[in-house]
């Protein structure tokens, strides 16, 4: 199930604001399946009291907690844009927490997903583009080295559970060579 399909907009007088009331955000905290997340909206949640105290000084370029195309977004913002830094909640359990410009994940950050994986590095327009680090967590695989458009490519060293190490180049997401 979604996470924002049980979210009222219309519900929540602080709207304007926050885009979320105290009630919404306890619905949302009873489908987030990991511990790690609940822990994320526990702290929006808390956050809440100081937004509603702020809403009558709120201006285009603060901080603050808002529901986004990709889900719901806490953080900096500028010109009703995230902008600076902030975590997104996605709807599909992802969490990002790191730099924005002009509403894309840019600079950098760390995604995590719901089985565990952790990518820690640069992105670039909401794309994992730069130098960066994926561990898989099932497998126990890392790869730390270059990504262009979310794929391994350019110099990168990738490590198997049992030991084994490839150091070398990397083309669309394979490794060149032995």
């Amino acid at each position: 199930m979604r996470i924002l399909q049980s979210v009222r907009r219309d519900h929540c007088k602080w709207y304007a604001r926050c885009n979320l009331c105290r009630s919404c955000l306890v619905t949302i905290l009873l489908f987030i399946p990991c511990a790690c997340y609940a822990e994320v909206v526990t702290s929006i949640i808390e956050r809440l009291s100081q937004y509603r105290e702020e809403a009558a000084t709120f201006e285009e370029s603060e901080v603050g907690l808002k529901i986004v195309d990709e889900g719901i977004y806490e953080g900096e913002f500028s010109e009703d844009q995230p902008h600076g830094t902030g975590i997104l909640l996605f709807d599909d359990d992802r969490v990002y927490q790191g730099g924005f410009v002009n509403g894309k994940r840019t600079g950098y950050g760390t995604l995590t997903w719901p089985n565990g994986d952790v990518y820690e590095g640069l992105f670039f327009q909401n794309d994992i583009s730069g130098i960066g680090e994926l561990f898989r967590k099932e497998s126990g695989e890392r790869y730390r080295g270059l990504f262009l458009n979310g794929l391994k490519q350019g110099s990168g060293e990738y490590e198997w559970l049992d030991g084994r190490r490839y150091v070398g180049s990397f083309h669309n997401d394979a490794q060149e060579g032995r």
